[in-house]
């Protein structure tokens, strides 16, 4: 559902919801990540502690930068081993155009 129609049902659904976090509970409900969630909440009116705010926020930035951190950490590990490889596949060979990995996989 695109924004426009998640604005309209959440219209209807706040006034139902029965949940402690209304942040938790909008973003479940309509699948979206928290700084979505927090964005849309705010053009419907409700208001959100800013305190609760800013630590989403910044756990939200923490997640990133450990995934960045992650991802440099495997570049490095490719460079000195020279063997590319990742959870699903013990030797990458290649990728596809589309960007799909193709090998030997890890349970064969």
């Amino acid at each position: 559902m695109k924004q426009p129609g998640r604005l309209q049902s959440a219209k209807s659904w706040l006034p139902t919801y029965k949940g402690k976090n209304i942040l938790q509970g909008y973003r479940k409900q309509y699948g979206v990540d928290l700084l979505c969630a927090i964005r849309e909440l705010e053009i419907l009116g409700i208001a959100l502690n800013p305190e609760y705010i800013k630590a989403v926020k910044q756990s939200v930035e923490g997640g990133l930068l450990a995934r960045k951190r992650k991802k440099i950490e495997k570049q490095e590990e490719l460079e000195v081993y020279g063997v590319d490889y990742d959870e699903y596949f013990s030797f990458i060979a290649g990728h596809t155009e589309g960007g799909a990995s193709y090998g030997v996989p890890w349970e064969s």
